[in-house]
């Protein structure tokens, strides 16, 4: 497909899904993590993080756009310049799984992204929160796991996995600019997504757990390449874990004392 595609595919498939995070944990910040005035409108902290969710979920939509042709490009093992013309674009689109959930997911994030700019109470939120989830599943739906065996579990286990894991790492990008930004009830914010990072560590295990059960046996956890990647995983969980509950001790702790 020429070095374009082969380049290019990764590169904005990654500063996609980094924005895709980014947007839900900001909307998760501003809905859950701060409170909003009397008056139900948001407070300074909540209004930063939601203009940070607006601009991520629009490099969301423009990468998701981005990924239609390069998937194209890469599957059809096409130059991209092959494939630029809008009305190939939509035809070819359809029959191409990936590009046709690129194609799903840059329209929702582009309205996700629209329908936020003139919010500014709090009760909005919640609902621009569950619309940018949303996003994420046309790409857990043509997912590894859609194609396999028991597909209706591994599928939905990998559609929790996926939320599960954005809302943790968006949350907590969220919440690391906050305290850089020095915003208040910055120990509410910390102790809040605390516990929503618990909820979050307990499902990403038992949806990991059943989607890799789905396509392998217990016995070849121990005996293949892929059940040893599986147990290491499982091990940077347990590590993570530790270091989630020593950071609730201690950081969360002292920004409650301070």
């Amino acid at each position: 497909p020429g070095p374009v595609t082969t380049m290019g595919l990764p590169f904005v498939r990654a500063t996609g899904e980094v924005a895709a995070a980014l947007a839900v944990g900001s909307f998760l910040f501003a809905a859950f993590c701060v409170p909003p005035q009397e008056s139900g409108v948001l407070d300074a902290g909540g209004y930063r993080a939601l203009r940070t969710g607006t601009v991520a979920a629009g490099a969301w939509a423009v990468c998701a756009a981005l990924l239609v042709p390069l998937t194209v490009s890469d599957v059809s093992g096409q130059p991209l310049r092959d494939h630029l013309s809008p009305s190939a674009l939509w035809s070819v689109a359809s029959l191409v799984d990936a590009a046709g959930a690129w194609r799903w997911t840059a329209f929702l994030a582009a309205a996700v992204a629209i329908a936020s700019i003139p919010v500014l109470r709090w009760s909005w939120t919640p609902t621009l929160f569950v619309a940018a989830l949303v996003t994420l599943i046309p790409l857990g739906l043509t997912g590894h796991s859609s194609a396999g065996g028991a597909h209706d579990l591994g599928t939905n286990s990998l559609l929790i996995h996926l939320a599960a894991a954005t809302v943790w790492a968006g949350g907590l990008m969220a919440l690391l600019a906050h305290a850089l930004r020095g915003g208040e009830h910055a120990d509410l914010a910390a102790r809040r997504f605390s516990a929503i990072a618990l909820c979050c560590y307990v499902a990403m295990a038992a949806s990991g757990a059943v989607n890799a059960l789905v396509r392998i046996r217990v016995g070849d956890l121990f005996d293949t390449r892929y059940g040893a990647l599986i147990l290491v995983k499982l091990s940077a969980l347990v590590v993570l874990g530790f270091l989630g509950w020593r950071q609730r001790r201690s950081g969360v702790a002292a920004l409650q004392a301070d």
